[in-house]
């Protein structure tokens, strides 16, 4: 009998992969916008560079992976679900670590991020 995690993993290639894409795109959130927080990320870009960007790398093509399985192997899809969960960590992040508000342009851009993700995923 499979383990339940593996299992989980393989019946739900789709939710996995936003999950994975979403961690990968708030650890580059931070990898970019850390300067801006904290002085060691100022001080020591290429560590940071190199830390996160290749964390993010391997978590960014294992999602990859499971998404092109679950789309029996087209690109676009993927395409525009990694920009739009790009989107929706960059706004959750920007405006809980920054303080950033959202105002009407920010938000109208975050909806049509999700209707893009919701396009790629119900429309058949």
């Amino acid at each position: 009998m499979k383990d339940p995690v593996i299992n989980f993993i393989y019946m739900n290639k789709l939710a996995v992969s936003f999950l994975l894409f979403t961690l990968a795109q708030s650890i580059a959130w931070f990898q970019i916008n850390g300067q801006f927080l904290w002085t060691s990320f100022k001080e020591h870009p290429v560590i940071v560079a190199f830390t996160l960007g290749g964390i993010s790398s391997l978590i960014f093509l294992t999602a990859a992976n499971y998404a092109v399985e679950h789309f029996n192997g087209l690109l676009w899809p993927i395409r525009f679900i990694t920009f739009g969960t790009g989107m929706v960590a960059f706004s959750i992040l920007t405006y809980v670590m920054m303080g950033e508000s959202m105002n009407a342009k920010t938000l109208v851009s975050l909806l049509l991020s999700l209707a893009i993700i919701c396009l790629q995923i119900f429309w058949k």
